[in-house]
């Protein structure tokens, strides 16, 4: 399920750090959750980089980051699913959870009902929807190919299957 450059577990420490250092609220929308950062020197970029590498894990989310009025916003959007609405939920609610890192993630998305495996080398996870009514099978959702736009002049970057 991944084609990032780190694993989930390096990421969830990025995302403590990132949390502690500029973090200033967030958001929940029916269809998406977005964190908003001050926009200190570096920030941005930062929230970019990290933008990428979860659409390299997880494409069948959408990954958007802007910038305006001395912040950065960063948007997680799927579709109108219940087992991306779970996965919208926990990612909402992971800066109060970050620090029980991958393990506890895992294990509240699971008693959300997606039960996600991880490879040995923790570099690949498949995922699995225990959801009933789940529109599609997330596992068929995550091998789209994902690139990187950048929306001109605006510093604003998004992660989109093509």
């Amino acid at each position: 399920m991944t084609t990032a450059p780190d694993t989930p577990q390096e990421r969830m420490a990025e995302y403590a750090r990132l949390f502690e250092h500029a973090l200033t609220g967030r958001e929940r929308t029916a269809r998406s959750t977005v964190w908003r950062f001050t926009a200190r020197a570096g920030v941005a970029g930062w929230v970019r980089d990290l933008a990428a590498r979860e659409a390299a894990c997880c494409p069948f989310l959408t990954y958007t980051v802007t910038e305006h009025d001395g912040r950065v916003d960063y948007e997680v959007a799927g579709d109108d699913d219940p087992t991306i609405r779970s996965i919208l939920d926990e990612i909402h609610q992971l800066p109060d959870h970050v620090t029980g890192g991958l393990s506890g993630l895992l294990e509240r998305l699971g008693t959300a009902g997606l039960d996600i495996e991880t490879s040995d080398d923790g570099r690949t996870m498949t995922a699995n929807s225990t959801h009933r009514h789940a529109v599609r099978p997330i596992a068929a959702q995550v091998l789209r190919p994902v690139r990187m736009r950048r929306d001109a002049g605006r510093g604003a970057g998004s992660a989109v299957a093509p």
